[in-house]
């Protein structure tokens, strides 16, 4: 599903004129409106199907593209076999596993940082049987190390968030606190990223919504006499037995200045208000 263009890239908030790096110039130079990319919410290697237009500049397109591009070729490789994917022809070696990872709750909700934080680890294995009836064209398998990139995670499920957060309350509707997560400028990603041991469900859920077989809810959570956006995300939900995940997108209108310096004073990244 296409939404209207935004013009505007949802992670640094550079605009058409605005001054940047244009990787593929190799050259910083003033953006054009065609320079803008659009965004697949969630990636089209894993069925995704909504996209924000006009959506991400070319410096951020090229930093969320590395990191997706090492969960689409390698953790989520057996998954994406087992259950099925829109794209790519080249498949795993059947008879390896992959994984994904199982987080804490964002450390935001206890209200201390954490530095250190452990985290599980679920096993996934693609069936052969799965994959020969998904594809009907032959399909090229491939090995994989299988490995599990913690940070590529993090930031993954960051940014399918965040990309949630801005369909669902609009760019200015909400104060982020993911994209320094998303474009690797901060490595405390669980403040704000992580598990969801009671699922989609729970007390305050505003709105589930179906993204073919990915489900997400949205939540709006009072902290610190604030209210957070917090975003839920169940990937390949017709699958049994797969972790969900939250991240906390950001603060809504109407909360004190002041919350920022608390939660500064306590280790927080906040951005300016």
């Amino acid at each position: 599903m296409h939404n209207p263009p935004l013009n505007q890239c949802i992670y640094c908030g550079a605009k058409p004129g605005d001054v940047a790096w244009v990787p593929k110039d190799k050259m910083t130079r003033a953006l054009l409106l065609e320079d803008f990319g659009r965004e697949h919410i969630v990636p089209e290697g894993l069925n995704g199907h909504e996209v924000l237009g006009k959506a991400s500049c070319p410096k951020c397109e090229s930093i969320t593209s590395d990191f997706e591009r090492v969960i689409m070729r390698d953790s989520a490789w057996a998954l994406r076999s087992t259950i099925g994917h829109k794209s790519g022809v080249k498949l795993p070696d059947t008879a390896a596993f992959g994984y994904l990872p199982i987080y804490n709750v964002p450390a935001i909700f206890s209200g201390q940082v954490e530095h250190n934080p452990t985290f599980g680890l679920l096993p996934i294995q693609a069936r052969r049987e799965d994959l020969r009836q998904m594809k009907k064209k032959a399909t090229e398998i491939r090995p994989s190390t299988f490995t599990l990139d913690k940070s590529a995670w993090f930031r993954f499920i960051a940014k399918i968030a965040h990309g949630l957060a801005v369909k669902r309350w609009g760019l200015g509707g909400f104060l982020p606190l993911l994209p320094p997560t998303i474009l690797g400028e901060r490595e405390d990603h669980w403040n704000y990223v992580g598990g969801c041991p009671e699922g989609l469900e729970g007390e305050g859920v505003h709105v589930i919504q179906s993204y073919g077989i990915h489900i997400h809810a949205f939540d709006q959570i009072s902290k610190e006499g604030a209210e957070f956006a917090l975003v839920k995300i169940r990937l390949f939900s017709n699958a049994k037995g797969l972790p969900t995940y939250q991240a906390v997108a950001g603060l809504l209108p109407g909360y004190d200045p002041l919350i920022l310096h608390e939660m500064y004073a306590r280790g927080f990244h906040v951005p300016a208000a």
